[in-house]
């Protein structure tokens, strides 16, 4: 379709007013927000022919803010996208994905997902479960939500000594037990130096073998010894959360 000149007056305007005050704007040039025309036409990113889309648009973008931008992010939140798909966009796509006939939506996938992210220090839902889940799964989510409400002064905790001293919230286990074996893991993950979360990330499995770090971990009341393998059961409303033991 024809470009908006006043939608690129607006932001001409607001990057002089950034600029008048200092400011170097980072602009994101796609944040989830893809037209509703383009999505009903060729069914969103699931189309190649989006790829030409964006090219234009970025274009169009480059073109027109030459002079006003220095800075672009081609998508929003790569960060974010890198490690267990999003932490913080739990469902992933847009709604208009999940209500088109013939969707099938795996809930163990999103329960799964869930599960993954639940201690991180942000998430967020970027598919209501209400709207999509069975009852009984969504009673899940609840529990889980609920279950993750113990360790928020925690996590406060965590993010005030971030902001301070710049350890990470979430921590690879490397980084916690250096000369383990531990450098190419990441299929679990430490919450600070005390909690070790342990995800099913498999679909259709309901075990999985883990070598705990050395040392002594509790979970759920249960003592085990660190430097050993352990073959843990997952049913679909489990997550495995070490806590570390301190004698």
């Amino acid at each position: 379709g024809e470009v908006n000149q006043a939608g690129i007056d607006f932001y001409k305007n607001v990057f002089a007013e950034c600029h008048k005050y200092g400011i170097e704007p980072v602009v994101t040039i796609f944040h989830f927000d893809l037209p509703l025309a383009l999505q009903e036409k060729y069914n969103g990113w699931r189309s190649r022919k989006l790829i030409d889309c964006y090219l234009n648009y970025c274009r169009i973008l480059f073109e027109n803010y030459k002079d006003d931008v220095k800075y672009w992010l081609t998508y929003n939140e790569q960060n974010m996208l890198i490690f267990f798909g999003a932490f913080d966009m739990i469902g992933g796509g847009n709604y208009a994905s999940f209500i088109q006939d013939g969707f099938y939506l795996d809930e163990e996938l999103y329960l799964r997902w869930l599960q993954a992210s639940l201690l991180c220090p942000m998430i967020q839902f970027s598919i209501a479960p209400w709207r999509v889940l069975t009852e009984e799964n969504y009673q899940r989510v609840l529990r889980f939500l609920r279950f993750r409400e113990k360790f928020a002064p925690y996590i406060l905790e965590l993010a005030k000594h971030a902001a301070t001293e710049f350890d990470p919230i979430v921590r690879p286990l490397e980084y916690e037990f250096p000369h383990q074996g531990y450098e190419g893991e990441n299929t679990m993950y430490m919450l600070g130096d005390r909690y070790l979360v342990i995800p099913m990330l498999e679909k259709g499995k309901s075990t999985r073998k883990v070598r705990l770090p050395e040392g002594l971990w509790k979970e759920e009341g249960t003592l085990f010894t660190g430097g050993k393998v352990y073959n843990l059961e997952y049913p679909i409303d489990k997550l495995y959360v070490f806590e570390r033991v301190t004698l």
